[in-house]
């Protein structure tokens, strides 16, 4: 699975009685999984959040399969639009998980540190502005993508039963062939 999105924050109060500490751990991972069902549009993701005791600090990640993300992008029409959509879904739930992180202190006292990164979205974004652009041809953005999703990217949709196409660049049919295929047949699946 691919990290579509990261954030970090840091809350610098006193550490939490264990019994505290535990129930603000298991609210805030639910009322973020809560959000994020009812606010990103994809259809299978995984969600992990690291909550270290002392001053509250915690890592919360939104994972998600190459082929899950390809066809959530995809329901949007275009690609770029599509990704865009997604990626600011992302940070949408970001958002959340800082807010909610920091809700039941006293925020006059402390102020929460919170940093997010769009990970692999955020790259892929890049790539395809550049493509664009042309800056970058979609062949090198094919390779640059392969380098951010590697095995996954072949792995999702070899297993996908939805993503079969025949590579153009070669002979045989290849469950993942426009993978190794210069990008060449990004642009059967996209039409």
């Amino acid at each position: 699975m691919a990290n579509i999105g990261t954030v970090d924050f840091y809350i610098g109060v006193p550490s939490l009685p264990r019994e505290d500490f535990e129930n603000y751990s298991t609210q805030l991972f639910d009322e973020w999984e809560a959000y994020v069902e009812k606010n990103l549009d994809l259809k299978d993701y995984s969600l992990v959040l690291e909550v270290e005791e002392g001053s509250i600090q915690a890592k919360g990640k939104i994972l998600a399969t190459a082929s899950v993300l390809y066809f959530g992008i995809a329901q949007y029409g275009s690609f770029i639009s599509g990704l865009q959509t997604i990626h600011n879904q992302v940070k949408a739930v970001g958002d959340y998980l800082g807010e909610r992180a920091s809700f039941p202190f006293d925020l006059t006292r402390v102020k929460p540190k919170l940093r997010k990164r769009g990970e692999s979205l955020a790259r892929i974004e890049s790539l395809f502005v550049k493509v664009q652009r042309g800056e970058l041809t979609v062949e090198m953005a094919m390779k640059e993508t392969e380098a951010i999703f590697g095995e996954d990217l072949c792995l999702s949709c070899c297993s996908s039963s939805m993503v079969r196409v025949r590579c153009c660049c070669h002979q045989t049919q290849t469950p993942c062939g426009w993978l190794h295929c210069s990008g060449r047949c990004l642009d059967l699946l996209a039409q």
